[in-house]
């Protein structure tokens, strides 16, 4: 008797064993599948979640974002005198596609330190990446 309760012990031992290990990688997997093509959440780019969208997605929302809230001069203070300069003159180019490559790239180092320390970073706090610009 004794030793068919241990039979069955070990083995319900080996079944949880098992699952402890599979779990966490079934979650890694299911992750992946879910956001495959797609931003991983809590990513921001000038407070705007880009979190489950595609890269195409992401930059009409962001090229939108800027047409309605980008400045069109700057203004300058030193001391008692301002300028301002219309940023047209400047040339000032936003780079949303690569602004939005940034953000899909986020997670996805193929090296195992950057893609674990990366993921660890969005789940406990998310990313916020600056607009680039030329």
């Amino acid at each position: 008797m004794i030793p068919k309760i241990i039979k069955s012990f070990q083995a319900l031992a080996i079944i949880i064993f098992v699952l402890v290990l599979t779990f966490p990688l079934f979650i890694g997997i299911s992750w992946q599948i879910k956001y495959q093509n797609k931003i991983y959440p809590k990513i921001k780019v000038v407070n705007l979640d880009l979190g489950g969208l595609s890269k195409q997605q992401a930059v009409q929302l962001l090229n939108e974002k800027i047409k309605q809230q980008a400045p069109s001069q700057l203004t300058l203070e030193y001391q008692d005198r301002g300028w301002q300069i219309e940023l047209k003159n400047l040339n000032l180019k936003y780079l949303s596609s690569e602004t939005i490559n940034s953000a899909y790239n986020f997670g996805r180092s193929s090296n195992l330190e950057n893609f674990l320390k990366e993921k660890w970073q969005l789940w406990k706090e998310g990313k916020r990446l600056q607009l680039k610009y030329q």
